[in-house]
């Protein structure tokens, strides 16, 4: 800037009514000051709450998916023991189209695979029009 405008300015003397208006200018900038920390002091507790919803419901869906995985290899598992139990009796009988027949059904269930529902279910906890999700 130049010396000469801030020489003149150090030289002016304000009048009552700058001077008010100065004021009133300060205190209106504390006012909107105080309002804008409210309200991000508000946002800040809404992210929080948001936050700790978040971290529920994550802990919520890893329940509910480490339920669902040992439901289903619990289940294979007995499948899988079932038909072995078939297959040996099929086989102690002599019965070869049945013990195939039985290995066909071990083949089919060893193809299909229990991530498919656990994919289901992932899909159901982001789906807003599920209500519930049976397991």
């Amino acid at each position: 800037m130049n010396k000469a405008i801030i020489k003149k300015a150090g030289k002016i003397k304000p009048s009552p009514t700058m001077i008010i208006d100065g004021l009133k200018a300060v205190v209106e900038a504390h006012k909107s000051l105080k309002v804008t920390a409210e309200e991000e002091k508000t946002k800040r507790s809404q992210i929080k709450a948001d936050k700790e919803v978040f971290i529920k419901k994550i802990h919520a869906q890893k329940e509910v998916m480490l339920f669902a995985l040992d439901k289903s290899f619990k289940e294979r598992h007995l499948n899988f023991e079932n038909m072995f139990e078939k297959l040996d009796q099929a086989i102690n009988s002599d019965k070869v189209e049945l013990a195939s027949h039985i290995l066909g059904s071990i083949v089919d269930l060893a193809k299909d695979t229990p991530f498919r529902d656990i994919q289901r279910t992932i899909s159901d906890f982001h789906n807003e029009n599920v209500n519930m999700i049976e397991i």
